[in-house]
């Protein structure tokens, strides 16, 4: 190696080489870390969705239970009137 053009060259080419591919190895290792990261989001998104949905159709048939316990009680105290209005007339 006589020429000191090949040999700066050399110098210069190799470690921008090694630099070059340790950040590409680097950006892909991140890419790969990213995109795990977004379906695990997805999944996240779709699993809340799912809560969410069976929340809402819970407090729903929680209103229909209440709305039976009063039609419920009502009907109780009717008959009990009926029974007070049976006792009285006998």
């Amino acid at each position: 190696m006589d020429n000191p053009v090949i040999e700066w060259l050399l110098s210069v080419i190799g470690p921008v080489l090694a630099v070059y591919s340790f950040l590409k190895a680097q950006t892909t290792r991140q890419e790969n870390r990213i995109t795990m990261l977004e379906q695990q989001t997805d999944f996240f998104k779709t699993q809340l969705e799912r809560a969410t949905k069976r929340l809402d159709n819970h407090d729903e048939q929680n209103k229909v239970l209440i709305a039976l316990t009063e039609q419920v009680k009502a009907l109780s105290d009717d008959i009990r009137r009926i029974e007070q209005k049976i006792d009285k007339e006998m």
